[in-house]
């Protein structure tokens, strides 16, 4: 995936970006597509909507989570051919972003399926990046936010950001930024770095961005924001509900 994010700061990003999209189409429409065609289409579709809003009309959420079910029921088709044997994340995070449960968004795996997901993803995870696994390791850049669950429907329920700016304060103040990315409601955890989410009687848990360390919060019902690094989602800019 990241190859393809690479495109949009070439001159003409969004023309080859666009070239790569019908190109890409063509095959899975040929009824032959691997799974590396769909990483590089929905990638390629993520990539176009955040250069240009105008392409959430063109692109269809339904299409994307259908391509997003096949890759991860082929996810082991990967890099069959490598002898390298290299490990992919990105199956579980395009199924876990595209079937996340809420309610402006339709969903092909109930939420049982994606909290699988979510402990298979850590696990490959922590295979591809060994040494961030133990305790108090300090942020890493791989677990940079890549996109945060948003209000409206279709594409636009997924904001991918342009740019990889910081999230500081300036971030979460930002009027566009708030009025943008959706909001839910949980339950923080004893501890302050995880929360539960709740949606049809199943249950989600989701560690925080930062700890909470005021302990009056804990067990608080909270209002958070959702985003997906290559390490899994996280709950951001948490606050009392």
């Amino acid at each position: 995936m990241n190859s393809i994010f690479d495109l949009r700061w070439k001159q003409e990003g969004e023309d080859t970006l666009t070239k790569v999209r019908h190109i890409i189409q063509k095959n899975i429409r040929s009824g032959t597509a691997t799974a590396s065609d769909y990483v590089i289409a929905i990638s390629t579709n993520l990539a176009l909507t955040s250069i240009n809003p105008a392409w959430c009309e063109k692109i269809k959420f339904e299409k994307m989570l259908r391509w997003s079910t096949q890759l991860y029921e082929t996810r082991h088709m990967l890099g069959v051919h490598s002898k390298m044997n290299p490990i992919y994340l990105e199956p579980y995070l395009f199924m876990t972003m595209f079937n996340w449960p809420r309610e402006n968004t339709s969903q092909i795996f109930v939420p049982s399926e994606v909290e699988f997901a979510i402990s298979q993803w850590k696990d490959e995870f922590y295979k591809k990046y060994p040494r961030l696994n133990k305790e108090g390791k300090s942020y890493h850049k791989k677990e940079r936010t890549l996109f945060f669950l948003a209000n409206g429907s279709g594409m636009e329920s997924i904001y991918t950001s342009k740019h990889d700016s910081s999230r500081g304060v300036e971030f979460w103040q930002d009027p566009h930024i708030r009025s943008k990315l959706q909001r839910f409601e949980g339950r923080l955890e004893r501890g302050g770095t995880c929360l539960n989410y709740y949606f049809n009687e199943a249950t989600l848990n989701i560690p925080t961005s930062l700890p909470i360390l005021d302990r009056s919060w804990w067990k608080s019902k909270v209002c958070f924001v959702i985003g997906f690094s290559w390490a899994g989602p996280k709950a951001y800019d948490v606050s009392l509900a």
